[in-house]
């Protein structure tokens, strides 16, 4: 199996693109602008053009990409749309039965959580999270040696 192949943009982005060691293979073109879907509504919309302008600037995004733009910037706005809905109608609601009235914990909390982890997901893929930028930067920085001894300041 052996390891994950890397990129060639990867490999141009560090500085080892020499030709031995790049598979050829067709690169895609980072986007330098992208006007957001006309699907897309409210709070969406505004979380897509500033993620996708973000996105561009770094020459991150490509035509690949927009579909999963749009899917993050969708359950940024649904997870928005339902904490403005726990705040109008409360954490509990009364729901009728047969038996009587019985408090019950608001549906708009699962759809809150839901949409909240699908967009983290997805935002881990782009490197919009701490953790995920950090994880970026330490792939684009030329690592040290691994001969070089880490404690080796210390002595």
């Amino acid at each position: 199996m052996g390891r994950n192949k890397i990129p060639d943009a990867l490999k141009i982005a560090r500085g080892t693109d020499q030709p031995c060691r790049m598979s050829g293979e067709v690169g895609v073109v980072p986007l330098t602008s992208v006007k957001a879907p006309k699907f897309l509504k409210g709070y969406a919309k505004k979380v897509y053009e500033q993620t996708a302008q973000q996105l561009c600037s770094c020459r991150i995004l490509t035509a690949l990409d927009l579909e999963q733009l749009s899917m993050y910037a969708i359950n940024v706005g649904r997870a928005v749309e339902a904490e403005e809905k726990l705040s109008k109608e409360g954490a509990v609601v009364t729901v009728k039965t047969k038996q009587g009235s019985i408090s019950a914990p608001s549906p708009w909390f699962k759809i809150q959580k839901e949409s909240i982890a699908v967009a983290t997901t997805i935002a881990q893929q782009f490197g919009l999270t701490p953790v995920s930028r950090v994880r970026i930067a330490q792939m684009l920085t030329p690592g040290k040696e691994k001969n070089e001894d880490p404690f080796a300041e210390f002595e």
